[in-house]
């Protein structure tokens, strides 16, 4: 096993005591386990290295699944519970007491430990680092989730696990899709092997699907007329309530059938491309409510009732998690708390509970989206659908990041335990009963697993935070004061939820991944920002801009400023601890990760400040020397804590990787591509001393006084009138596939560039806040009004206002743009900005 590896596997537990030869625990398995379920526990127990004792497994009733007690005397101590899963539960327990206590000092008592969250899944992507080339966990050859990982996972807490399926028609076998038999079958053979494997470790694998799935032309479903319900841009919407009600039906009912022991479905039935008819509301479209009669509710009801059914015919302990994945939801639906009143009991329900606040910071609210582990507080949505979920009686899983999330993907985990105690605390309070702790990003085995698993058995009604992190500084640093580890993680929580920028395109664009690979740009060189869950081709630029959606540069340097002098107190604590305490490799490795957090985190201030001070420098002549020496002096630092971190992955073979890439964001030669910039970094910051400001040529100008602008496929004009840029484009011809337009503004780095897409057919993809657009369809052309107040413009004036229009044809490869004209190729496509790209912007001027 490589380093790589086994640093997301088990881990030789630290224990108490100097024992350094293994199998020294007796164990009497009296606990009846005819399937063997208990070997792989037993196996962990006995490669404990721990002085003699025994450990009894025996058979007590209990209140509910999984939960078990420990009777401890001196030298001994019985597991019992009613289920092997209570037993495994009890085995890792006794492992963490061992942590703390060698056997003899163990203390005559019983202790009871009851689940407070019933469901605990986790995930983990091994992308080809891990998996010999494959990525997804059913590509030929794979081995998601190997024993070792799930030793590890099962230690942890963790009891589920969900994998992801392809679309129906590639994986289910009925009359509906009879195709590629000897494929599917492929398939079901790498997934019982994952669900077989996950079974040794008390771990069941949920099944993950988006439905209902769009239906198009040309597939068989097409043909079943009553099966399509509205049809949207080509697609229809799948109808459960006549052919479409069989249709799940029997797909689940046979995949559940072909896979014995699969722990059941997790299925997104709202938000993320399923096709029903809330997404035919949400675009403006009418449902056929005459065919069918049912509500919107109802209509969900049916869908869910069908799947459920096909597998309550197969496996009734099999279990259907339906998940409204809804992150950007700010008004409850009514039809939601139908849904609840009305489903088949045993659905469990799921709603992200982190998605959809507004959190208040620098004394703003800060809307957000997905994905969010360093919030604390459930959002208002997921507190009202946990008390419907309460009144109708219902299991309320909470979809959550437990380990990290988008803030910070490229590192294991954030060791935040206060942050997450939180939590947890508001979570159970409102009656969750269930928890999907990872999506992409922040699944890797650690620290914070372990917390939360610990935090599912904790009775918050007499643990208090104080009481719960003084346990954890028990279990993990042992050898150490608990206060002085207790004072450092609330130092890293409080800085981490209070300062760290409330902003999704932070978290998709920001520097806090891979800033430490990026350039720093003495000279405006508009290069765009690239996504932080995905490996690219290029690292990001400078145009930080992009960023500004939820708050000023200013704000940005403010917060990640604050945000990183907190967590540098947090590791003042920890440098200490290493000065005048002996170290096991657990907590030196931890320590590590704390320290590569510090570093990215000082260097997404650096990296805002630095750009904060270069648009001063560009915009004002005041104090240009100071500035330019305080670019400098970022510069220098930079270099430090770039050298830093190379010195750090050395000891850590993990950071840098991200999960939901599949690969790393920063190693030592991406790293070292960045340090090598620098020359040029100074050269240029020698230039400005020496009062050299010219940037390169711009692309193009247009003076605003109405004249016309003539390209190869539209035209355009555009006049400042009553305080709003008036916009007019005649689009000649009239594509039947796809025809859409596309425009954007932006400045000098003083806020968020605003965008606008829409198409021939009258459809408004994205408007900004206060324009308006209207669209003029002819039978062989179409035109364009658009109308934009000056007030809602990026910084809300002209000066330094830049614009871009675009036009798509037949597909997004065609693309005919102003200035640039026309532009072959993939256009740069960005979640939330869409085909922004600060390169291809021309500057407005008033005549």
């Amino acid at each position: 096993m490589d380093s790589f590896q086994e640093m997301h596997t088990w881990q030789e537990i630290p224990l108490a005591g100097d024992e350094n030869v293994a199998g020294k625990i007796r164990i009497l398995a009296d606990f009846p386990d005819p399937d063997a379920l208990l070997e792989t526990a037993y196996a962990f127990l006995k490669r404990l290295k721990s002085p003699e004792m025994v450990c009894r497994t025996s058979q007590r009733e209990t209140d509910q699944y999984e939960e078990y007690y420990l009777t401890l005397a001196p030298g001994e101590c019985t597991v019992s519970a009613n289920d092997t899963e209570g037993i495994r539960r009890g085995i890792y327990k006794l492992a963490e007491i061992l942590r703390e206590k060698i056997p003899a000092e163990f203390p005559v008592q019983e202790l009871k430990f009851t689940p407070h969250l019933r469901t605990r899944i986790g995930r983990y992507r091994f992308g080809k680092e891990c998996n010999k080339g494959a990525i997804a966990e059913l590509d030929e050859g794979a081995e998601a989730y190997p024993e070792p990982f799930l030793d590890r996972y099962a230690s942890e807490g963790i009891n589920a696990v969900w994998v992801k399926a392809l679309k129906l028609n590639r994986i289910s076998l009925t009359e509906w899709h009879p195709d590629d038999e000897l494929e599917k079958r492929r398939r079901y053979a790498s997934i019982q092997g994952i669900v077989d494997r996950c079974r040794r470790y008390g771990i069941r694998v949920f099944l993950y699907f988006v439905v209902p799935e769009g239906i198009y032309p040309g597939t068989s479903l097409w043909e079943q007329e009553d099966m399509k319900g509205p049809v949207i841009a080509g697609r229809a919407d799948l109808c459960p309530a006549f052919s479409g009600w069989n249709y799940h039906y029997d797909s689940f009912r046979q995949i559940l059938s072909a896979l014995p022991g699969l722990g059941g479905f997790l299925l997104i039935v709202e938000g993320e491309g399923a096709a029903i008819c809330s997404n035919v509301l949400r675009s403006g479209g009418k449902m056929c409510q005459e065919r069918c009669h049912l509500s919107v509710g109802e209509v969900f009801v049916k869908e869910i009732e069908a799947i459920y059914q096909g597998m309550q015919s197969v496996d009734p302990s099999a279990e259907l998690i339906c998940w409204f994945y809804l992150p950007w939801d700010i008004e409850w639906k009514a039809f939601h708390e139908e849904i609840l009143q009305k489903a088949p009991e045993g659905v469990i329900f799921q709603y992200n509970a982190e998605s959809g606040s507004f959190p208040l910071q620098l004394g703003k609210p800060r809307f957000i989206g997905d994905y969010w582990q360093c919030i604390s507080e459930p959002a208002p949505n997921y507190k009202i659908f946990a008390g419907y979920s309460k009144r109708y009686k219902r299991r309320c899983s909470a979809k959550i990041m437990v380990g990290a999330s988008h803030e910070v993907g490229s590192i294991p985990y954030v060791p935040v335990p206060a942050l997450l105690y939180r939590k947890y605390k508001k979570l159970i309070e409102l009656g969750t009963t269930d928890v999907m702790q990872v999506w992409g990003t922040g699944g890797t085995p650690g620290m914070m697993n372990f917390t939360a698993g610990r935090l599912a058995f904790t009775d918050f009604s007499v643990t208090t935070e104080e009481d719960f992190l003084r346990s954890m500084a028990n279990t993990l640093w042992a050898n150490i004061p608990a206060d002085e580890i207790i004072e450092a993680w609330r130092y890293f929580s409080d800085s981490y939820e209070n300062y760290y920028p409330y902003s999704n395109m932070i978290q998709y664009y920001g520097p806090v991944a891979d800033g430490i690979n990026w350039p720093l740009y003495a000279y405006p060189v508009d290069k765009t920002l690239r996504a932080t869950w995905t490996i690219n081709q290029e690292i990001s630029g400078d145009n930080v801009r992009e960023c500004l959606s939820n708050h000023s540069l200013d704000e940005l340097v403010t917060l990640f400023d604050l945000l990183s002098s907190g967590w540098e107190k947090g590791l003042e604590k920890f440098r200490k601890i290493v000065e005048n305490h002996s170290l096991n490799e657990e907590q030196k490795r931890e320590i590590v990760r704390m320290e590569a957090l510090g570093i990215q985190f000082r260097n997404s201030y650096h990296i805002m400040r630095f750009y904060q001070l270069r648009s001063q420098i560009f915009n004002s002549e005041e104090n240009l020397l100071e500035k330019i020496r305080s670019m400098r002096k970022i510069a220098e630092e930079e270099i430090i804590l770039r050298k830093h971190l190379l010195e750090l992955i050395v000891l850590d073979p993990v950071l840098g990787y991200n999960s939901e890439a599949e690969g790393y964001k920063y190693n030592a030669a991406t790293i070292q591509n960045g340090l090598d910039h620098f020359p040029q970094t100074f050269a240029g910051l020698d230039r400005l001393e020496q009062g050299d400001f010219s940037t390169s040529a711009i692309k193009g100008f247009y003076v605003l006084d109405g004249s016309v602008v003539k390209m190869e496929n539209f035209q355009w004009q555009a006049v400042v009138e009553n305080d709003s840029i008036l916009i007019h484009v005649d689009c000649d011809g009239k594509d039947s596939v796809l025809d859409e337009f596309f425009f954007a503004f932006d400045n000098k780095e003083k806020a968020f560039p605003v965008h606008a897409h829409f198409d021939s057919r009258g459809r408004v993809y994205i408007k900004p806040s206060g324009t308006e657009i209207r669209i003029h369809p002819a039978e062989d052309s179409w035109s364009i009004d658009i109308k934009i107040p000056i007030q809602d413009l990026p910084g809300k004036e002209l000066a330094g206002l830049r614009m871009n229009l675009s036009r798509q044809i037949r597909n997004y490869e065609q693309l005919w743009s102003w200035p640039s004209g026309y532009k072959g190729g993939k256009p740069l496509n960005h979640l939330g900005l869409a085909f922004y790209n600060p390169q291809d912007m021309g500057e407005l001027r008033v005549k």
